[in-house]
């Protein structure tokens, strides 16, 4: 499930239309499974070009064979509006 703090931003500057392809892309499962993660987990919200490279990188990453988990520690508080 995605949380209403992901759902509602993208909702509401995107229309339920976009919310609607948002749901569908996360969980196509593409590559024959479904493939489930959490993250990634941000201090930051990326805009823009950012914002969309920092997805694309995950999506890359997640798509992986036989790749299962990264980690890493918080390098600042969460600032986040």
């Amino acid at each position: 499930m995605v949380p209403v703090r992901i759902a509602a931003p993208v909702r509401h500057r995107f229309g339920h239309e976009a919310l609607g392809r948002f749901y569908a892309e996360l969980w196509s499962g593409r590559g024959g499974g479904q493939d489930v993660f959490f993250g990634p987990v941000i201090s930051q919200l990326p805009t823009g070009e950012q914002a969309g490279r920092l997805w694309d990188g995950t999506l890359l990453v997640a798509g992986t064979p036989h790749f299962h988990e990264l980690k890493g520690h918080a390098h600042e508080e969460p600032r986040l509006p």
